[in-house]
């Protein structure tokens, strides 16, 4: 790390009292991985061959300095609106100087290069890095500091030198929720803010049954151009299966040397595999403890219909509401059975899990129905869920065998989202 105005100079010789003395000409040298922050008076990397030139900085030298063998790769310019010249490139030939970080994604571009630019001589700088975060590892001091015996560089450098980017990746397990057949599609998609990450990354699949933990699988495959990864996977009909998807670190070489960073997902991690079941239909509360207030209210039908030829189709609706925190509104796309739990201290005559698609809303604290255009809930974004459905039963008032709910969303993290949870009030009733 260079700050506050310190300079990388790259020298070819240097004028001494009774001629010139000749050192080693910086030449086939690679530069990564340093920042350059503070730069006030713009003096980042100098390629200084100790000749005259055009802008009058240096004196009259004899010596060169080949800038085409010199690489000056994923570094990081900082403090880019000030005057005064990141690079400056007084050597012969142009200078490699892609894949840096210029503190903007839109790179060099607006740069002048010359006398009084952010650039000086031939190089070439696109493509540049289009993001400047770095990779969490490198970015606190070791326990204890290190303490240098000439001078306190933990104390004047926020962090350890040099710059290392990284992105972070996230992933979505897609489904499918529910498999009508003893071969499932499990399917994911990897996004990250640099887009050489999430193509060509490694995805594992893994699953297991929670009805029998030997029956279980995983699988590793490349994501596509658009981040899309999917495997086939053999199950048991009828077994509920856990599912994690996970995406591995590691640094494309299309990304200018910046470090994909791993991630996983276990937000949707029921799998049932069953036929398609027939209908379901519920509505009423629960409660949540981590949901602030705890009480969830919902309503739904789901239905399965079938033509003379025998296809299949899905219908219905869903709403599911957590006062002060979400809204969810969606279509029913597929119905599948269950194999009833018994661990939530009752007893089940028929349980269905039910895929859907709607769009999730925040509720807007501000919200005030006395002002005209103030929204209840806001941020609708698309998503896909699943629930589970438990019918306890016919039975008084649902008081000896209750029935039981539980939502899943994919991809998000709400605080009313749970395994399902024995209902307060309401009637759940599955064919």
């Amino acid at each position: 790390t260079f700050a506050a105005g310190g300079r990388l100079g790259l020298w070819g010789a240097e004028a001494v009292s009774g001629g010139p003395l000749f050192w080693h000409y910086s030449n086939n040298l690679q530069i990564a991985n340093n920042n350059f922050l503070d730069e006030l008076s713009g003096r980042g990397i100098t390629i200084d061959p100790y000749a005259p030139n055009s802008c009058g900085y240096y004196s009259t030298g004899v010596a060169s300095i080949n800038a085409a063998t010199i690489a000056v790769h994923t570094n990081a310019f900082r403090d880019a609106l000030v005057t005064g010249h990141r690079i400056r490139n007084l050597g012969l030939g142009t200078l490699d100087a892609v894949n840096n970080w210029w503190d903007s994604a839109n790179g060099t571009t607006g740069y002048v290069n010359g006398c009084g630019g952010k650039l000086l001589g031939l190089m070439t700088t696109a493509p540049a890095l289009t993001i400047g975060t770095e990779e969490p590892a490198k970015q606190a001091w070791p326990t204890p500091a290190p303490t240098p015996s000439l001078w306190p560089l933990s104390v004047i450098m926020p962090k350890p030198p040099g710059f290392w980017p990284a992105s972070q990746m996230s992933i979505t397990f897609d489904g499918d929720a529910i498999a009508t057949s003893s071969t499932a599609t499990l399917k994911a998609t990897v996004s990250a803010g640099l887009a050489a990450c999430a193509s060509g990354a490694s995805v594992t699949f893994a699953w297991t049954s929670q009805v029998d933990a030997n029956h279980k699988g995983t699988a590793t495959v490349t994501a596509n151009a658009s981040g899309y990864a999917s495997t086939p996977a053999t199950l048991v009909q009828g077994e509920l299966y856990d599912v994690t998807v996970s995406v591995a670190t590691w640094t494309p070489a299309s990304g200018g040397g910046v470090k994909c960073l791993g991630a996983n997902d276990e937000g949707a991690t029921q799998f049932p595999v069953a036929p398609a079941s027939g209908s379901t239909i519920g509505g009423g509360w629960y409660k949540v403890s981590k949901a602030s207030p705890p009480r969830v209210n919902f309503g739904y039908n789901a239905l399965l219909k079938t033509d003379k030829s025998g296809a299949m189709s899905f219908s219905g609706n869903v709403l599911w509401i957590n006062t002060s925190t979400n809204r969810l509104k969606g279509k029913v796309t597929k119905i599948g059975s269950l194999t009833c739990p018994t661990d939530l201290g009752t007893t089940f005559v028929g349980c269905a899990l039910v895929e859907a698609s709607g769009t999730l809303y925040d509720y807007n604290a501000s919200y005030n129905p006395l002002v005209i255009g103030s929204q209840q809930w806001i941020n609708p974004r698309a998503v896909t869920f699943t629930f589970r459905a438990y019918d306890g039963g016919l039975n008084a008032k649902k008081k000896d065998n209750p029935d039981a709910f539980g939502m899943q969303i994919n991809g998000y993290d709400v605080p009313a989202e749970s395994a399902p949870a024995l209902l307060g009030g309401g009637l759940i009733y599955v064919k």
